[in-house]
């Protein structure tokens, strides 16, 4: 798998390693006005500065030698070139086999990166991916993640990029980093081109084999029809010989021929006239045949007809006597409706009669209870004006004792 996409490993390392470098720099020169410089740091810089000094005596020099009276045109950026479409096809396949590599590692629980997509690089060189344990211990990044941090792919919270992610220091394992990487890029690269080396190889080899193959079919072409040429001369040669021969083979047959046509024309002649007479009498057979079947055609026919109309008699019948009976069966069915309502109608009036009773009864015996209750009211109110008139008396009776009374005291 890792052949397949070793060229764009190769492009995004480059890339990676360029734009890593420069931040590693960047992020050292910070460090150092802090006083944390180390030794490997300063040497870079030292690099650094001698390429800078370098690159500025250069620029210099071409200044000093450039005419001063000719003004120097802006050099025009040359079209980058197409990619073609052999490489644009292992570019896409190398993509798709970066993102199996992508998913296989994180299935298999090897991904704990602080970034998303996690880093390809990481996983290329050392099968895994765990810089989200490196950051938060702050021993260091990779380049690919310190980029990410940078261009808003971080995502794990709580993390400030100006002040929380750096790249790994070279002799605390960026150096190893490389060194791994240079290793197996370096050893799939070798592999890839040795065996595209065997390729072109081998279509060379093809294709001379191929060449010595067709020479040797042409000289045998050559041959063969030299061969063809002579065994056509000398199929020439019998062929007129045999051409004289048949001529005189054909002349005698066209003799033999002609007699035995004139013979064959007169057997021809006699048996058409047999045939002929044969012919006339089988017309005559199959004509006396066609009128003896037509009148057992006729008769069959006769029958079939008497056959169908009493079947079709036999079939009225049956559908008369059957409307008869349904006839019958619905004429019955139709009494007994008819006896069902009246039976139903004399119920209903006998209920109806009933009810009738039982409400005149209802009523006769409520205004039974309705007198009597009058009577016993009127009883009461009897009783109750008798005790009236009663006390009225006795207060009558006690006022003239107390009349009498009075009168006996005066």
């Amino acid at each position: 798998m890792v052949r397949r996409f070793a060229m764009l490993a190769v492009s995004m390392s480059l890339l990676l390693g360029l734009s890593g470098s420069h931040l590693l720099a960047q992020g050292d020169a910070k460090k150092g006005e802090a006083g944390t410089k180390t030794d490997a740091v300063k040497t870079s810089e030292g690099k650094t500065a001698e390429t800078r000094t370098t690159a500025e005596t250069k620029t210099t020099a071409e200044t000093k030698t450039t005419d001063p009276g000719k003004s120097a045109e802006p050099k025009k950026d040359e079209p980058l070139p197409p990619i073609p479409p052999e490489v644009e096809k292992k570019l896409e396949a190398a993509r798709r086999a970066v993102a199996e590599a992508i998913v296989a590692a994180q299935d298999a629980g090897l991904v704990k990166s602080s970034i998303d997509p996690p880093p390809i690089l990481d996983i290329l060189i050392t099968g895994r991916a765990d810089d989200e344990r490196t950051l938060k211990a702050k021993t260091g990044v990779s380049p690919e993640v310190f980029g990410a941090w940078y261009t808003g792919y971080g995502k794990t919270q709580g993390i400030t990029p100006q002040t929380d992610v750096r790249i790994t220091q070279p002799s605390q394992g960026l150096k190893s980093w490389y060194d791994q990487r240079a290793g197996l890029l370096t050893r799939q690269i070798e592999a890839v081109r040795k065996d595209k080396a065997a390729d072109t190889k081998k279509a060379h080899d093809d294709s001379a084999a191929a060449k010595a193959d067709e020479t040797k079919k042409a000289d045998a072409t050559r041959a063969a029809a030299m061969r063809a040429d002579e065994a056509k001369k000398a199929e020439e040669t019998r062929k007129k010989a045999d051409d004289a021969r048949k001529a005189e083979e054909a002349k005698a047959a066209a003799m033999r021929a002609d007699e035995a046509k004139k013979v064959e024309a007169a057997k021809k002649q006699a048996d058409d006239a047999k045939a002929a007479a044969m012919r006339a009498e089988a017309a005559k057979k199959q004509a006396d045949d066609a009128k003896a079947a037509a009148m057992r055609a006729e008769e069959a026919k006769k029958k079939a007809d008497d056959a169908r109309k009493a079947e079709e008699a036999k079939a009225a019948a049956m559908r008369a006597e059957e409307a008869k009976k349904v006839e019958a069966a619905k004429k019955k069915a139709d009494d007994e409706k008819k006896a069902a309502m009246k039976a139903e109608e004399a119920k209903k009036k006998a209920d109806d009669d009933k009810k009738a009773e039982d409400a005149k009864k209802k009523a006769d015996d409520d205004k039974k209870a309705e007198d009597a209750k009058k009577q016993a009211d009127d009883d009461k109110k009897a009783d109750d004006a008798k005790k009236d008139d009663a006390k009225d008396d006795a207060k009558k009776a006690d006022d003239k004792k107390d009349d009498a009374k009075k009168a006996d005291d005066k």
